[in-house]
């Protein structure tokens, strides 16, 4: 639909893409949508209208999302929801358990439903009064690398997960299961033992995901524990970094413009000022000490060696030189 627009055909509206969905399923080719909610249909319209305005504006094409290829969610309304004791009822499918309690006599906002691979989650947005603290820390700057996760202005180090024994073990038995899944492909066939390597293989992946994003909380947690005044990190050029076919794996597996993200919202909500340094500033090629910068610098040098006679370690020189952007 949005290939066959040409420049001078008119813009498509919400109303436009709901009468077409209509008519498709009415015809019996998408029979299949009335077994679900027609309020998470109509939802899913808005979502691609907004898509389609996107486009527009020139914000980038919309991404085809496939069924084998995405998170699978769906939105829920609002005015249906009904909250009880570790349970909660949703349209089409009555009253579900679930694990938490959900907060009772709260005005939620923007309910939606996914699927990890394994379990169901419902995520709510849930009014409320935001106390901050004041900050009592000092300045840190924070320094990112592959070798150790993060280093702070302060010395303390966080270890990167990826080099940490249980994710060596899931990385092997992902391998081992993603040959037994190409071993049981055939061409233009789909058997019951293909279908369960590939939930097999999902499910690793799931569990990889989330051990990075768990330690990625645990180290964002850390830091805005404490109260800093400002938190000082570097804006890398991660897409950049990534076109390096020797580090691009240990890069993507250090996540970190998930640790932005969540350092963001977390320094937001404790009311910590977060500064991001400009990109190109020097941070491991200037010396902590005197200022002087460094032509030169290999990743393979782990000391940072000036000629005023500082020796200190590579990642908490940078970190310092972070630090001292905060004044």
């Amino acid at each position: 639909m949005f290939k066959e627009w040409q420049k001078g055909d008119p813009r498509r509206s919400s109303y436009d893409l709901a009468k077409q969905i209509r008519q498709e399923y009415n015809s019996g080719d998408l029979g299949w949508l009335k077994q679900g909610c027609s309020q998470a249909i109509k939802q899913a319209v808005y979502d691609a209208h907004q898509a389609l305005l996107n486009f527009f504006k020139g914000r980038g094409f919309p991404k085809f999302k496939s069924r084998h290829r995405v998170r699978p969610k769906f939105y829920v309304p609002v005015e249906k929801v009904k909250v009880d004791t570790m349970r909660v009822t949703l349209p089409k499918l009555g009253w579900i358990v679930t694990s938490e309690q959900l907060p009772g006599k709260t005005k939620f906002s923007n309910p939606r439903v996914s699927h990890d691979g394994k379990y169901w989650y419902l995520a709510v947005g849930v009014e409320r009064t935001e106390t901050t603290m004041p900050t009592t820390g000092d300045p840190i700057g924070i320094d990112l690398g592959v070798k150790t996760f993060a280093t702070t202005s302060e010395g303390k180090q966080y270890p990167n997960i990826a080099k940490s024994p249980q994710a060596g073990r899931l990385v092997k038995k992902l391998k081992r299961a993603q040959r037994k899944q190409a071993r049981r492909y055939r061409k233009g066939e789909s058997s019951q033992n293909y279908r369960k390597a590939i939930a097999e293989v999902r499910s690793i992946h799931r569990r990889i995901a989330n051990l990075r994003n768990n330690h990625c909380h645990l180290v964002t947690a850390d830091l805005v524990r404490n109260k800093p005044s400002v938190i000082v990190i570097e804006d890398l050029n991660t897409s950049g970094m990534m076109k390096n076919r020797r580090l691009a794996r240990a890069i993507a597996e250090v996540t970190f413009a998930e640790f932005r993200r969540q350092l963001e919202y977390k320094c937001e909500a404790n009311g910590i000022e977060l500064k991001v340094a400009d990109r190109f500033f020097p941070s491991s090629k200037t010396c902590s000490e005197c200022g002087s910068i460094k032509e030169k610098l290999s990743l393979g040098e782990r000391i940072y060696r000036c000629e005023c006679g500082l020796e200190i370690d590579r990642d908490l020189n940078a970190a310092i030189n972070l630090a001292k952007l905060a004044s």
